[in-house]
């Protein structure tokens, strides 16, 4: 198993382009994807040979279900809804901590073990770039990445939110409502940055919802994305810079004292 054993502690610029490794995280799932303009039909019924073999390098387990999409159209005041039917290809790494999944519609590649950002980039940007030789430019309208961390054994008390978080982190518990009964306590906030939107969600999440919070697990879910077309040939760029956006927001969420944990 591989770990990432080099890191410099110093003070982090918001526009960092430098990959940021520790050697220790709480990430449990990282979500590449890219979402085509229109269906590939070529994926139907198979997979491009070359496509399929430079998946199974990483993949090697694979088995394919039927993906559903209902759609609703409303006319004259009369809903109509149909259930659209498509295959999903799926493919697992040896232990089954990642995955990919292609269809006609998307690939998606999902890690529920992360290593480092080259790693990540390795699983998804490989297909990717045997897609391109096999259908040429396809036209994207999504490509997104999102992290998924819960610090699940570091707050002992509220008082560790300080200690480890930043301090917006902390403001939305100082005052809530009947804290003895909050289930969960998640700030939601939304940005447009230079075309990319982000989604993130931080704060107490308590995996024994809906119970009120036994557990004091702390979220940092970070969704970026960009929803314009664009080309399959950009994707490289634009996840590049969807990775460092996420990066300089958790940068910003976490203190000095937690990044020394990190690293420890």
């Amino acid at each position: 198993m591989r770990k990432c054993l080099k890191f410099i502690l110093k003070r982090i610029k918001m526009d960092s382009k430098e990959p940021i490794c520790y050697k220790k995280n709480y990430i449990k799932e990282v979500l590449g994807r890219i979402d085509f303009a229109t269906p590939l039909t070529e994926f139907e019924k198979a997979l491009p040979a070359d496509f399929l073999k430079i998946i199974k390098n990483e993949f090697p387990i694979s088995e394919n279900t039927q993906g559903t999409i209902q759609n609703i159209h409303i006319d004259k005041g009369i809903v109509k809804d149909n259930l659209e039917r498509y295959t999903e290809w799926t493919f697992h790494g040896k232990d089954r901590q990642k995955s990919i999944k292609v269809s006609s519609k998307y690939i998606v590649v999902s890690l529920k073990k992360y290593y480092n950002y080259e790693d990540f980039l390795k699983d998804i940007i490989n297909p990717v770039n045997s897609l391109m030789k096999d259908l040429g430019n396809i036209s994207i309208i999504r490509t997104g990445i999102r992290f998924v961390n819960i610090f699940d054994d570091l707050i002992k008390s509220y008082d560790d939110l300080q200690k480890y978080f930043n301090n917006f982190a902390v403001e939305t518990f100082k005052n809530i409502y009947q804290p003895d009964a909050c289930s969960r306590n998640i700030l939601i906030s939304e940005f447009l940055v230079q075309d990319i939107k982000l989604r993130v969600q931080s704060g107490i999440y308590n995996s024994n919802y809906p119970a009120p919070i036994s557990n004091k697990e702390y979220l940092i879910d970070i969704d970026a994305y960009y929803d314009f077309p664009h080309v399959i040939s950009d994707f490289k760029e634009y996840f590049d810079k969807l990775h460092n956006q996420i990066q300089s927001i958790f940068e910003h969420s976490i203190s000095n004292e937690l990044r020394s944990k990190l690293n420890e």
